[in-house]
């Protein structure tokens, strides 16, 4: 992602997470409602295209394992919420699409667990609205849709070229393009009428749609394998006390804009490789670069 789409992606999530805290305020207001679910849902797409730009490189065969068992679960306890709608309110016959609860995944070969997996995130996807109602939430789906990424590489899926990655960027922009259409037009209009019900939520709503990061990077590193001395790709990166995470780009580089000066515990999290959190200080105004070791398992 080049600086114009981070800064936005940034505004986005921020927007995401102040609506979300205060969902018990507009839960019942309809056309708040309708316009957060419509904000949402391009939020989903653009994750999952993130992800699949994130997960652009050959993983080891032996990451087979880990992802199927990943790909396992998600795809039973989505399934199982997917269920609980469908008997609950089932406008679209979801109840026949829905016969992934009873299979023995052990009798399940990897194209099987990818076509099943698929299908549930796209019936996921189709009725996010809904289903926010349940048990299934956004970061699910895009968990499963990078693990369908990650194991059709792992069992030699179609290969990436130059060709599809061009077409994932130009998405990605039309997806940016619609969810500010969507945050102008819906959800900055239906944000008024809690100026005056709600003085709270307005002026978080605001501080946070109001956000353009300045590409400054206060804290950025590299996390790297303390046996080879290598860049190790695709991991999260989590800053413990502002419970922020950055699932980090294939070359092993990460980066958070905009921190607050303060003293903060970085913590690498990646499968195969022992989780490690060193400490850093982030002063103001200043630039902190750092690189974090992690052991392989």
């Amino acid at each position: 992602m080049n600086k114009d789409q981070l800064a936005t992606m940034e505004m986005f999530l921020a927007v995401e997470k102040v609506c979300s805290e205060y969902h018990s305020l507009w839960r019942n207001h309809y056309g708040f409602r309708s316009a957060f679910h419509l904000f949402s849902g391009r939020l989903l797409y653009i994750r999952q295209i993130v992800r699949k730009m994130e997960s652009l490189y050959v993983l080891p065969k032996k990451d087979s394992a880990v992802f199927r068992k990943r790909l396992e679960e998600l795809t039973i306890r989505i399934s199982k919420n997917l269920l609980v709608y469908a008997l609950t309110q089932d406008d679209h016959q979801l109840i026949d699409k829905l016969d992934y609860i009873s299979s023995d995944f052990s009798e399940i070969t990897c194209d099987d667990l990818l076509r099943k997996s698929q299908d549930i995130l796209d019936i996921s996807v189709q009725h996010y609205s809904e289903l926010r109602t349940y048990f299934i939430t956004l970061a699910h789906l895009a968990e499963m849709e990078e693990n369908i990424e990650k194991l059709r590489y792992c069992t030699g899926g179609e290969p990436i070229t130059i060709q599809t990655r061009e077409k994932l960027y130009d998405k990605l922009d039309d997806l940016m393009l619609e969810a500010k259409k969507v945050l102008r037009e819906h959800l900055d209009a239906q944000s008024m009428m809690f100026r005056w019900v709600n003085k709270d939520f307005y002026e978080a709503y605001k501080q946070a749609r109001g956000i353009r990061t300045a590409y400054s990077i206060p804290l950025q590193g590299t996390v790297i394998d303390d046996a080879t001395h290598l860049p190790v790709g695709n991991a999260d990166v989590t800053i413990r006390e502002l419970k922020l995470t950055r699932h980090i780009s294939p070359l092993g580089h990460f980066r958070f804009c905009n921190l607050p000066p303060g003293q903060y515990h970085a913590k690498v999290h990646k499968y195969g490789y022992e989780d490690s959190e060193v400490e850093v200080k982030v002063q103001k105004d200043e630039a902190t670069s750092m690189d974090i070791l992690i052991h392989h398992i």
